[in-house]
């Protein structure tokens, strides 16, 4: 083959194999937007790579129509990033780009960075939302126009999002409150309300102010983004745990053929009370000092479930004291035993339970 003919399929193709050396862009980027003020990106290393080492991967972003700009870099064993310079509201895209050394030289440029396809792009959440259930216009001569809403909120404490009940204001009111099923007080004030007629019916409209001064119009039309509406429900019953993790009638997870007595449950730390708070809810902090992400179900007075990432600790905030039954389980690994406990806490109470690993037992 003419040597003009290899040059030109080494442009373009720029992963293909020159001496034994390959080194394609890493692929299967995914973002994960749900969470506000962050956009976590992980993606996958090459898994073709010949005779080259990845020594780092550098993120690239562009925000809304603007133009790319590099972002960070990790080093090359590192394939995930988490972008808290994020504009609520604002939507992103990004693309990685791996760097690599060959073995024993340098590589062409083209060979030496290579990009992965971009991905997004998506948008970066506010922690709250509100939705739109029915309206009431102002009326002549009749009482100010109101409307029946529901606050979407990010839960800190349980690292997921959350909606209110449903509950009515009228013009000149502050939207969402404080109380027993948590925090969902917004700052913002109903300024107007209208209704129009459209294709289908009515529309009803609101306008609200808020904290900072924005005014925002939001209709029965309309919905929260998709992360919030996917795990938002649209009413204030809670989600139940999922089967396999419910006292009762509900089945629990089968123990796979030939462990017998090697998947009975431990005990799930006992909560220490640590100190009085106000009112009757109980602050129920989950310290997970273990290498394994851990997913905790609950069951009592308030019903839900909680990830506790590795190191870190979340606070479950419960409705009130009463009695509970927990179930625990290490959600990134099959060989380490679930935890299950009944115990009660008293309403006005913050508690802690602590997961830590046990040395194992010397030999003989």
């Amino acid at each position: 083959m003419p040597r003009s003919l290899l040059l030109l399929l080494a442009l373009a193709a720029p992963g293909l194999a020159q001496d034994g050396f390959v080194h394609d862009p890493p692929h299967g980027l995914v973002l994960d937007e749900r969470e506000p003020g962050r956009i976590q990106l992980v993606w996958v290393p090459a898994e073709d790579n010949q005779r080259v080492t990845v020594t780092a991967y550098h993120v690239w972003r562009r925000e809304g129509t603007g133009p790319w700009a590099q972002l960070a870099s990790t080093k090359g064993d590192v394939t995930f990033y988490s972008d808290r310079r994020v504009t609520p509201g604002q939507a992103y895209a990004y693309r990685v780009v791996s760097e690599a050394v060959g073995e024993g030289r340098l590589l062409p440029v083209e060979q030496a960075r290579r990009q992965s396809e971009p991905v997004g792009p998506v948008l970066a959440l506010e922690r709250w939302y509100v939705s739109v259930e029915r309206v009431t216009p102002t009326r002549p001569d009749g009482p100010d126009g109101s409307a029946w809403l529901r606050v979407h909120r990010w839960a800190t404490e349980t690292g997921a999002w959350d909606t209110s009940e449903g509950f009515g204001v009228r013009t000149g009111g502050t939207i969402g409150q404080d109380g027993l099923a948590g925090d969902f007080r917004t700052g913002a004030t109903l300024v107007a309300v209208r209704e129009a007629q459209g294709d289908e019916g009515p529309v009803g409209f609101i306008r609200y102010r808020r904290d900072d001064g924005e005014e925002v119009e939001v209709s029965t039309r309309d919905a929260p983004p998709g992360p919030v509406w996917k795990e938002a429900p649209r009413t204030r019953t809670r989600r139940a745990p999922p089967p396999e993790t419910v006292e009762g009638s509900r089945e629990r997870p089968a123990a796979r053929a030939g462990e017998g007595e090697a998947t009975k449950p431990l005990r799930f730390p006992e909560p220490t009370r640590l100190e009085t708070i106000t009112g009757t809810k109980v602050l129920w902090e989950i310290d997970n000092q273990t290498p394994y992400r851990l997913s905790v179900y609950y069951e009592g007075p308030s019903t839900g479930r909680t990830l506790v990432e590795p190191g870190e600790s979340v606070v479950v905030r419960l409705v009130r004291g009463g009695d509970y039954t927990v179930f625990g389980r290490a959600a990134s690994t099959d060989q380490v035993r679930p935890v299950e406990g009944k115990f009660s806490m008293l309403g006005g109470y913050r508690y802690r339970s602590t997961f830590t690993v046990a040395a194992a037992p010397r030999g003989p």
